[in-house]
């Protein structure tokens, strides 16, 4: 209502990976394991929601308005050429990067991830009449924030502890990538082509207009 004939371009989250998991930003202290996990998919949902809501004021209170989620995206690489190791590359970023996308775009939770999250139960609550808020709207671009790639290999049960929540999976393993250079601040080494990768996967998924929101090049 201020601003809706001044800004036409709205972001409606930002990095909903980084909310949904880390403790700093969605307030969870008292959790841990697997009602910590439960508890993210849970927020995911919520947010999914919530993000439907503002996709709907926008669409109404904007003329011409554009609205849509700025991503964390995680571009994600096998690390060696082993099958299993192919694999995990492509459940990682399924789970880090297009799962939360999915809902903004498709209003669903991709159907591989949802078998996945209902058998290790941290599949979130649901309600029947959410159904039609979450297929009711849908993003009109996607905003994203890139600063390096990842690379995955098979989940083998070693210890993850020392990793970010997001990290930390019995589908995959995050591990470093033995090229690019590294620094302080891109402890997993930078991949300025990593950036082109993630352009085309995501128009390729999506086929929506792109906006670069932050990055390291």
């Amino acid at each position: 209502e201020a601003f809706g004939d001044k800004v036409k371009y709205w972001i409606s989250i930002n990095e909903p990976l980084m909310v949904m998991f880390s403790k700093d930003f969605n307030g969870i202290r008292d959790h841990e394991g697997k009602a910590y996990e439960r508890a993210n998919y849970q927020i995911m949902y919520h947010m999914a929601l919530a993000e439907k809501l503002a996709f709907k004021w926008c669409h109404e209170l904007v003329s011409d308005g554009m609205i849509g989620p700025a991503s964390a995206f995680q571009n994600i690489y096998p690390a060696s050429a082993a099958p299993a190791d192919v694999e995990a590359a492509m459940e990682a970023e399924e789970i880090l990067s297009f799962t939360l996308l999915d809902l903004s775009v498709r209003g669903s939770i991709p159907a591989r991830i949802a078998h996945t999250l209902k058998k290790q139960a941290l599949y979130p609550e649901t309600r029947e009449e959410d159904v039609q808020l979450l297929q009711s709207e849908s993003a009109d671009w996607i905003c994203f924030n890139y600063y390096a790639s990842l690379c995955a290999e098979a989940y083998s049960g070693k210890d993850d502890s020392n990793m970010p929540q997001f990290f930390r999976s019995q589908q995959y393993r995050i591990v470093p990538n033995p090229v690019g250079a590294k620094s302080e601040w891109m402890i997993f080494g930078t991949d300025p082509t990593g950036l082109r990768l993630s352009i085309y996967k995501l128009w390729r998924r999506y086929n929506l207009p792109l906006l670069i929101t932050e990055n390291a090049y």
